[in-house]
């Protein structure tokens, strides 16, 4: 759904025709304030589903660190990445990518398969 969107034009400074036709396209199909809205939730939702998931790999992942009895600094040391940061992601802060996800596996002895079915 859009909505025409008032033209903000300044004074003494023409709009040559086609500059003028994609200002016209650009305000007649604006998105209204709702839609923009709807479409922030969706995708606030959708990333806090993927934290989620992140979240329960950072908590298997912790679990197998301290049954290696490994503490943060022997991960930090092996991987490079700051204590404090994994200690956030092993908390569910943090959005890690496949790559950190990897190396701190790999740091702990274990590996990360992922499967698509």
């Amino acid at each position: 759904m859009s909505r025409p969107i008032k033209s903000v034009r300044v004074k003494g400074y023409p709009l040559d025709a086609e500059t003028e036709r994609l200002h016209d396209e650009i305000h007649r199909t604006a998105p209204l304030d709702e839609d923009i809205r709807r479409q922030g939730l969706a995708n606030k939702a959708e990333c806090e589903s993927r934290q989620r998931e992140f979240a329960d790999v950072m908590l298997a992942l912790k679990v197998a660190r301290e049954a290696a009895s490994l503490s943060l600094k022997d991960v930090e040391e092996r991987t490079g990445i700051n204590k404090s940061n994994l200690s956030l992601l092993e908390n569910g802060k943090g959005n890690p990518t496949l790559e950190t996800i990897r190396r701190i596996a790999e740091a702990i002895g274990r590996r990360v398969l992922i499967t698509v079915e």
